[in-house]
């Protein structure tokens, strides 16, 4: 399962060859939910009888670039860059396990863990 993460925004322009490639903490959350139900209902629909381990990363696709968050500070308002954040050229891969058992709020944990993982990475 792949998200573009760079163009789903508002802006119409694809980013310069020197811009920092613009990551959504929003957008990020999201995926991570989708991926963990998308890989529950597929645990369900083959009858998977072990444990999945899942790996999401944020990579970009020409090269090494650097990344820059956009969060926003009270959950639902305007996405910015904070300035406190890292900018990293590279983000590590993280990691979680899903059970074929595991019940709706493992789902969650599971997403929040990965979603966690991947934006802590750039210091918020």
């Amino acid at each position: 399962m792949a998200a573009n993460l760079s163009y789903i925004r508002e802006i119409q322009e694809p980013p310069g060859q020197d811009d920092d490639l613009l990551v959504s903490q929003r957008l990020v959350t999201a995926c991570c939910y989708d991926f963990i139900a998308t890989t529950q209902e597929q645990q369900r629909k083959l009858r998977l009888d072990s444990t999945v381990q899942l790996t999401a990363a944020i990579i970009s696709a020409d090269r090494p670039r650097a990344f820059s968050p956009l969060t926003s500070t009270w959950g639902d308002g305007a996405e910015t860059e904070p300035p406190y954040a890292r900018r990293p050229h590279r983000i590590q891969p993280a990691h979680t396990a899903l059970s074929p058992a595991a019940a709706n709020d493992e789902g969650r944990s599971s997403a929040d863990e990965l979603c966690t993982d991947l934006m802590s990475q750039f210091g918020v």
